[in-house]
């Protein structure tokens, strides 16, 4: 639901000070400001995947990247 709704919320064109409402630029403001690729990374249970490889510290860093959600 989280990417659903990031495709769909408004944001603040910094330039302008406009509230940009277009769904095509909100799109295209989602992905290319970087908070979409974190979004799909922290919906796969990627520290189940690497837990096996008992190495803590990328066990550790994959968790933060479901933190950044937050």
């Amino acid at each position: 639901m989280d990417i659903v709704f990031g495709f769909m919320t408004s944001y603040i064109n910094v330039a302008s000070g406009d509230e940009i409402f277009g769904l095509r630029m909100i799109a295209i403001n989602y992905i290319c400001a970087g908070t979409f690729f974190i979004d799909i990374l922290s919906t796969f249970p990627v520290d189940e995947w690497v837990a096996p490889l008992n190495n803590y510290s990328l066990t550790n860093f994959f968790k933060i990247l479901g933190f950044l959600k937050m």
